[in-house]
């Protein structure tokens, strides 16, 4: 995904950010290209779509779907709607066409509102081979689109036909949102950092296997000597939560590859994403030649001009220490078959390519002696805390203030509002232009907001007010008999369940399904416990595990796989419910970690 060549033409990374649209001016047409003859007719797509799994995806196969038309005429725009909404397009040709071919590509939501050009080309990456030895064109966020109108052009910038032309179109939006699965690096410290799971950003974990069950890309290990940073090459600003799953299809499907080929990958926000399946050591295909033994860390983004946000680089020195914390972050020496090697290097270190971007790899002789520090304890990667925390309410202090599709002025706004209008933070912070950016909602209207713009609400609860500190429990060591202690000491409910009675302490009784408690809807003493009894939690609420440890399944019912243990003190969101099944009122839940399951309501007290 990291462009090697020098660019001749402007590409998707000069055009407008992909969000500001552009209704092109009356009496231009669809598009420039269209003004050479009769609009190219709106041909529906019908391509083959990943099956088996909920990040979808459909590819348009030119030969297919338009013949020979574009041979004919290649002046012309081929213009075509797709089955399913799409939040990232790939384009791909034949691998013994023209490598230096070039997309001309345009989107839309609805075919009227279109999007400037993105001119995109072959994508550079230093993995396996792509799919069937294609030539993978580089992955572009469309996010929202339903149109696809497109030209190609040869490596000469002709016009010209590129032969076996495919496009890849990914349906990334199934699945949790930012909001729901961000835990932004704002409380770290030297350990296991709260890296969001596959399964928190929604990880399909079919894309990794054949129709015949087998998997693609099997899980190596080995330990880490080097870290590599990469730039995604995709355009900044974007959904990250959206991004994660269209790399994760992009990587799998569209390149063949059938895992996404970072260990890690970061945000804009300082979110950090557990990539390639298997944990930290897992082997991935991020640099030719130089995976196994090396972590690959991927940055939302593309940073040949542009600055990576402080919160971005605040967390990958955090990522990047723990990474290399059995290593000298700020040595160099033989790795493989290069001589000299540093320990925290770019992708053009050991691959010939200008990843992960020349304004970030500037900086990467900053982040050696920062992460060493954390190392050693003499620093720490926490910044300062957040003005404005999610969920809080917040109240706009001037007259006119605008709200923008993302956190930057280059976002066109969406909406004025007055002073004293009352919104709920959602996410951020985010530094840009200057100024310290949050996502906000109100009644009727979202956008991002500058935070100086922004007083608590008057009206304010102690809901609303910053949530105290929180220490998550650590898991028992593996000969444990019990749980770790409770993180809240609040008194438990008035027939709290304890021992033996609980189903999960004493002789771990859970009707053979684990130690974890799933009682039934009955309490210690056997007694059924009343559906009007049973407490209301609004989503959102912040709550606690009491009584034992508790099972966190993956729906809810008995019969459902157990995906973890929740210990008692344990800190979780309620994010769904509640669903009565098997006698049991059950609750969504997520876990700081972004785990998200169902659980026993009745063993959770509000905090």
């Amino acid at each position: 995904m990291c462009r090697e060549a020098k660019r001749t033409r402007p590409l998707a990374s000069d055009a407008a950010r992909i969000g500001r649209r552009v209704v092109l001016r009356a009496g231009a047409g669809v598009a420039a290209g269209l003004l050479a003859g009769a609009a190219a007719p709106v041909v529906r797509a019908a391509p083959p779509r990943q099956e088996g799994g909920f990040i979808q995806g459909g590819r348009w196969i030119e030969a297919e779907g338009y013949g020979l038309a574009q041979v004919i005429d290649p002046s012309q725009y081929i213009v075509f709607a797709t089955e399913i909404p799409f939040d990232a397009v790939a384009p791909s040709w034949s691998g013994d066409a023209d490598p230096g071919g070039v997309v001309e590509l345009l989107w839309s939501p609805d075919g009227v509102t279109w999007s400037e050009p993105l001119w995109i080309e072959k994508a550079t990456h230093g993995g396996p081979p792509d799919r069937d030895g294609r030539h993978i064109g580089a992955l572009t966020a469309t996010p929202g689109g339903t149109f696809l109108q497109y030209r190609t052009y040869d490596g000469n910038d002709n016009l010209a036909a590129l032969p076996g032309f495919e496009l890849d179109y990914i349906d990334a939006s199934t699945g949790a949102t930012l909001q729901q699965v961000a835990n932004p690096a704002t409380t770290p410290v030297f350990s296991p950092p709260p890296v969001i799971s596959r399964a928190g950003w929604g990880a399909d974990e079919a894309l990794r296997y054949t129709k015949a069950g087998k998997e693609i890309f099997p899980v190596e290990y080995q330990a880490v000597e080097r870290v590599i940073i990469h730039h995604a090459d995709t355009a900044n600003f974007n959904d990250p939560v959206l991004e994660m799953r269209s790399i994760y299809y992009f990587h799998a499907i569209t390149r063949g590859w059938g895992d996404i080929a970072y260990n890690y990958l970061v945000d804009f926000l300082g979110n950090v994403y557990e990539g390639r399946t298997g944990g930290e050591t897992a082997i991935g295909c991020h640099a030719e030649g130089y995976n196994r033994g090396s972590c690959g860390i991927c940055l939302m983004g593309r940073f040949f001009e542009e600055d990576i946000t402080p919160e971005m680089h605040n967390a990958v020195v955090w990522i990047s220490s723990w990474a290399a914390r059995d290593l000298d972050p700020t040595a160099s020496g033989p790795f493989l078959d290069i001589p000299d090697l540093p320990t925290i290097c770019g992708h053009r270190d050991v691959n010939n390519t200008s990843c992960p971007g020349e304004e970030f790899y500037t900086m990467i002789q900053a982040v050696r002696p920062e992460a060493r520090r954390v190392i050693k304890g003499r620093d720490d990667p926490e910044p300062p805390p957040a003005e404005w925390h999610p969920g809080m309410h917040v109240v706009t202090t001037a007259e006119g203030t605008s709200l923008r599709q993302g956190p930057g002025l280059d976002f066109e706004k969406v909406a004025n509002v007055a002073v004293g209008e009352s919104l709920t933070v959602l996410q951020g912070p985010a530094t840009n232009d200057d100024m310290i950016w949050y996502e906000v909602e109100g009644p009727s209207l979202s956008g991002w907001i500058a935070g100086s713009l922004l007083t608590p609400d008057p009206n304010a609860t102690a809901a609303n007010l910053p949530p105290p500190a929180t220490v998550v429990p650590e898991p028992p060591p593996a000969d444990a008999s019990t749980p770790p202690p409770a993180v809240v000491e609040e008194p438990p409910p008035a027939e709290p369940p304890t021992g033996a009675e609980a189903i999960g302490g004493g002789d771990d009784r859970d009707n053979g399904n684990g130690g974890g408690r799933d009682d039934g809807g009955r309490d210690g003493k056997g007694k059924e416990r009343r559906q009007d009894a049973w407490p209301v939690y609004e989503i959102g609420t912040t709550v606690s595990v009491i009584g034992g440890a508790l099972n966190l399944r993956a729906d809810p019912g008995l019969g459902s796989a157990i995906l973890t243990e929740l210990w008692e003190g344990a800190i979780v969101t309620v994010i769904g419910g509640p669903v009565e099944t098997d006698g049991i009122v059950w609750r969504q839940v997520m876990t700081a970690d972004g785990l998200t399951g169902w659980c026993d309501g009745t063993y959770l007290q509000s905090v």
